[in-house]
Protein backbone atom coordinates (compact mmCIF):
# COMPACT_ATOMS: atom_id res chain seq x y z
CA UNK A 1 0.00 0.00 0.00
CA UNK A 2 1.03 3.61 -0.48
CA UNK A 3 0.90 5.97 1.92
CA UNK A 4 1.66 9.76 0.96
CA UNK A 5 2.34 12.67 3.22
CA UNK A 6 1.45 14.93 0.03
CA UNK A 7 -1.00 14.70 -2.84
CA UNK A 8 -1.43 17.42 -5.48
CA UNK A 9 -4.16 17.36 -7.45
CA UNK A 10 -6.17 20.58 -9.76
CA UNK A 11 -9.17 22.20 -8.11
CA UNK A 12 -12.62 21.29 -8.66
CA UNK A 13 -13.22 24.25 -10.91
CA UNK A 14 -10.90 23.58 -13.83
CA UNK A 15 -11.25 24.06 -17.66
CA UNK A 16 -10.52 20.08 -18.12
CA UNK A 17 -13.01 17.18 -17.23
CA UNK A 18 -10.41 15.00 -16.60
CA UNK A 19 -8.89 17.66 -13.64
CA UNK A 20 -12.30 17.97 -12.44
CA UNK A 21 -12.56 14.88 -11.67
CA UNK A 22 -9.30 13.94 -10.57
CA UNK A 23 -10.32 16.13 -7.69
CA UNK A 24 -13.27 15.10 -7.06
CA UNK A 25 -11.69 11.51 -6.18
CA UNK A 26 -8.89 12.88 -4.64
CA UNK A 27 -11.17 14.79 -2.38
CA UNK A 28 -13.63 11.68 -1.90
CA UNK A 29 -10.64 9.19 -1.39
CA UNK A 30 -9.50 12.04 1.66
CA UNK A 31 -11.62 10.49 3.98
CA UNK A 32 -12.09 7.50 2.86
CA UNK A 33 -8.87 6.38 3.27
CA UNK A 34 -8.68 6.57 6.88
CA UNK A 35 -11.71 4.21 7.04
CA UNK A 36 -10.97 0.34 8.17
CA UNK A 37 -12.11 -2.12 5.75
CA UNK A 38 -13.38 -0.33 2.65
CA UNK A 39 -10.95 -2.04 0.54
CA UNK A 40 -10.21 -5.53 1.74
CA UNK A 41 -6.39 -6.22 2.29
CA UNK A 42 -5.37 -2.57 1.88
CA UNK A 43 -4.50 -1.19 5.37
CA UNK A 44 -6.55 2.21 6.16
CA UNK A 45 -3.76 4.81 6.73
CA UNK A 46 -3.53 6.67 10.65
CA UNK A 47 -3.67 10.13 9.11
CA UNK A 48 -4.66 11.78 5.65
CA UNK A 49 -1.99 13.40 3.57
CA UNK A 50 -1.54 16.92 2.95
CA UNK A 51 -3.44 17.95 -0.19
CA UNK A 52 -2.93 20.98 -2.20
CA UNK A 53 -4.02 21.92 -5.39
CA UNK A 54 -2.16 23.44 -8.74
CA UNK A 55 -2.16 27.28 -9.30
CA UNK A 56 -4.82 28.25 -11.64
CA UNK A 57 -6.81 31.40 -12.97
CA UNK A 58 -10.12 30.72 -12.80
CA UNK A 59 -11.98 33.46 -10.44
CA UNK A 60 -15.22 31.24 -9.71
CA UNK A 61 -16.24 30.30 -7.15
CA UNK A 62 -13.59 32.11 -5.44
CA UNK A 63 -9.95 32.74 -7.00
CA UNK A 64 -6.96 30.74 -5.83
CA UNK A 65 -5.27 31.32 -2.98
CA UNK A 66 -1.79 29.78 -2.24
CA UNK A 67 -0.21 28.48 1.09
CA UNK A 68 2.96 27.72 -0.67
CA UNK A 69 4.88 29.72 -3.29
CA UNK A 70 8.12 28.26 -4.13
CA UNK A 71 11.01 29.57 -6.18
CA UNK A 72 11.24 27.36 -9.17
CA UNK A 73 13.99 29.24 -11.13
CA UNK A 74 16.97 26.97 -9.85
CA UNK A 75 14.72 24.01 -11.74
CA UNK A 76 13.29 25.90 -14.25
CA UNK A 77 15.30 23.90 -17.28
CA UNK A 78 14.84 20.79 -15.48
CA UNK A 79 10.80 21.30 -15.17
CA UNK A 80 10.54 22.48 -19.34
CA UNK A 81 12.50 19.28 -19.98
CA UNK A 82 9.91 17.33 -17.86
CA UNK A 83 7.15 19.21 -19.92
CA UNK A 84 8.77 18.78 -22.70
CA UNK A 85 8.05 14.88 -22.84
CA UNK A 86 4.54 15.65 -22.79
CA UNK A 87 4.92 15.57 -26.88
CA UNK A 88 1.77 15.39 -27.79
CA UNK A 89 0.12 17.58 -25.07
CA UNK A 90 2.33 20.75 -25.77
CA UNK A 91 2.75 20.03 -29.87
CA UNK A 92 -0.18 18.47 -30.77
CA UNK A 93 -3.48 19.27 -28.82
CA UNK A 94 -2.39 22.03 -26.97
CA UNK A 95 -0.96 23.59 -30.19
CA UNK A 96 -4.17 23.47 -32.09
CA UNK A 97 -6.47 23.60 -29.13
CA UNK A 98 -4.90 26.98 -28.23
CA UNK A 99 -3.88 28.11 -32.27
CA UNK A 100 -0.01 28.14 -31.78
CA UNK A 101 0.65 25.25 -33.68
CA UNK A 102 1.92 27.24 -36.80
CA UNK A 103 4.38 29.05 -34.40
CA UNK A 104 6.28 25.51 -33.29
CA UNK A 105 9.50 24.83 -34.57
CA UNK A 106 9.74 21.27 -36.53
CA UNK A 107 12.94 20.49 -34.74
CA UNK A 108 13.37 19.43 -30.95
CA UNK A 109 15.60 21.18 -30.15
CA UNK A 110 13.63 24.71 -31.43
CA UNK A 111 10.26 22.83 -29.87
CA UNK A 112 12.10 22.56 -26.33
CA UNK A 113 13.28 25.83 -26.64
CA UNK A 114 9.81 27.39 -27.89
CA UNK A 115 8.25 25.63 -24.67
CA UNK A 116 10.79 27.35 -22.19
CA UNK A 117 9.64 30.79 -23.33
CA UNK A 118 5.75 29.16 -23.52
CA UNK A 119 6.28 28.06 -19.81
CA UNK A 120 7.99 31.13 -18.83
CA UNK A 121 5.58 33.29 -19.67
CA UNK A 122 2.67 31.54 -18.26
CA UNK A 123 4.01 31.28 -14.88
CA UNK A 124 6.02 35.23 -14.64
CA UNK A 125 2.78 36.41 -13.78
CA UNK A 126 2.67 34.06 -10.56
CA UNK A 127 5.63 35.61 -8.95
CA UNK A 128 4.21 39.29 -8.99
CA UNK A 129 0.59 38.34 -7.97
CA UNK A 130 1.90 36.49 -5.34
CA UNK A 131 4.95 38.35 -3.96
CA UNK A 132 3.49 39.22 -0.73
CA UNK A 133 3.40 35.30 0.18
CA UNK A 134 6.33 35.05 -1.49
CA UNK A 135 7.84 37.57 0.99
CA UNK A 136 6.41 35.49 3.33
CA UNK A 137 8.75 32.23 3.30
CA UNK A 138 11.87 34.55 1.64
CA UNK A 139 12.23 37.99 3.05
CA UNK A 140 11.76 40.65 1.18
CA UNK A 141 15.36 41.34 -0.53
CA UNK A 142 15.33 37.55 -1.94
CA UNK A 143 11.33 38.14 -3.12
CA UNK A 144 12.13 40.74 -4.55
CA UNK A 145 14.44 39.19 -6.97
CA UNK A 146 12.12 35.46 -7.56
CA UNK A 147 10.73 35.58 -10.98
CA UNK A 148 9.28 32.07 -11.41
CA UNK A 149 7.25 30.31 -8.83
CA UNK A 150 5.11 27.48 -8.12
CA UNK A 151 2.25 28.03 -5.93
CA UNK A 152 -0.47 25.57 -4.03
CA UNK A 153 -3.31 25.96 -2.16
CA UNK A 154 -4.21 23.96 0.67
CA UNK A 155 -7.11 21.64 0.21
CA UNK A 156 -9.20 21.48 2.96
CA UNK A 157 -10.05 17.60 3.30
CA UNK A 158 -6.78 16.80 3.94
CA UNK A 159 -4.52 16.64 6.60
CA UNK A 160 -3.52 20.77 8.04
CA UNK A 161 -0.61 22.12 6.79
CA UNK A 162 1.68 22.61 9.90
CA UNK A 163 5.04 24.26 10.13
CA UNK A 164 6.24 20.53 11.36
CA UNK A 165 4.62 19.39 8.17
CA UNK A 166 5.13 22.78 5.67
CA UNK A 167 9.10 21.87 7.05
CA UNK A 168 8.66 18.16 5.74
CA UNK A 169 7.10 18.37 2.63
CA UNK A 170 8.83 21.28 1.54
CA UNK A 171 12.15 21.41 3.19
CA UNK A 172 13.84 23.51 0.44
CA UNK A 173 12.18 26.38 1.32
CA UNK A 174 14.15 29.36 3.42
CA UNK A 175 14.35 28.65 7.25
Amino acid sequence: GYAPDLVLTHRPQDYHPDHRYTSQLVCDAAYMVTVPAIVPHVPALKENPVIMYFSDRFERPYPFSPAVVIDIEPVLETVVDLLDCHKSQFYEWLAYNHAYADELPNEPAGRREWLGRFYRNHVAPLADKFRPRLVEYYGAEQARQIRYIEAFELCEYGAPLTPESLRKLFPFLPA
